[in-house]
């Protein structure tokens, strides 16, 4: 996509689409969180990473793996796996923290399609799960260091 890399497609595609969506997503929640102020702090910081990793392992398990292991094992189609994967994933960002809203549905879908192809594709998690980590890591900036 942006890279001119002759490696595999998710050595280079992956890469891409990670750095468009850690972009949207970190505008979207300075948005729905800049009105509350910000107030950083270096122990809140540190606990991010291991947040941002927990939620990251555990979601990709839930919305991700599950789906796409049983369109891939279950005689169903892998589409059903990955469309699954995608539309359960968006509709529980409708009222979660950041991102929410009908926004938050569709920015989420589209990353929920995306990991659930990079499982199917790949065979694997990897993708999945650091991508998913570094948004995490972005969204809980914002999330954990508002004015309370």
């Amino acid at each position: 996509m942006l890279t001119n890399k002759k490696e595999g497609k998710w050595e280079t595609d992956a890469w891409d689409i990670a750095i468009i969506m850690i972009i949207l997503i970190g505008v979207f929640s300075y948005f729905q969180t800049y009105s509350l102020g910000f107030n950083f702090s270096l122990i809140t910081i540190l606990m991010v990473f291991p947040i941002a990793a927990s939620n990251a392992f555990i979601e990709e398990i839930i919305f991700r793996l599950s789906y796409v292991t049983m369109g891939d094992n279950e005689a169903l189609s892998p589409l059903y796996g990955i469309l699954m994967g995608s539309i359960v994933f968006g509709f529980i960002h409708y009222s979660g923290a950041v991102p929410n809203g009908l926004f938050g549905v569709l920015l989420s879908a589209y990353l929920g399609y995306f990991l659930s192809k990079s499982i199917y594709e790949t065979k694997g998690f990897y993708w999945a799960f650091f991508i998913h980590f570094l948004l995490d890591v972005v969204i809980l900036m914002f999330i954990l260091h508002v004015n309370m």
